[in-house]
């Protein structure tokens, strides 16, 4: 792996487009995709140990959280993921705005 640990190498990316666990705005959003899904020969066969490790090393390697911090049940939604605010949350426009009369 290039780089060092919290400063990956992007290689001809520019630095805000980060790979997709970064990319995330909820750390658990990772912690259930790796449960659900890997290893791919046998998915869902990790423990709920591994997978907190591998989210761990993951959010370490993007710079997110810092190599001493333990992730667990309770951590882990507290993780402030650096694209929390990046998705804008649909909202129905109700009532319906009403139609110009031209239309």
């Amino acid at each position: 792996m290039l780089g060092s640990p919290g400063k990956p190498y992007f290689g001809p990316f520019k630095p805000e487009e980060r790979d997709s666990v970064a990319y995330y705005p909820y750390a658990t959003i990772a912690w259930d995709y790796i449960n659900r899904a890997m290893p791919v020969p046998k998915p869902g066969s990790l423990t709920h140990d591994e997978v907190y490790s591998l989210v761990a090393f993951l959010l370490y390697r993007n710079g997110i959280i810092q190599e001493t911090d333990v992730m667990d049940a309770q951590s882990v939604p507290k993780v402030q993921m650096p694209n929390r605010n990046g998705f804008i949350p649909a909202k129905p426009v109700y009532p319906p705005e009403p139609k110009p009369s031209w239309w």
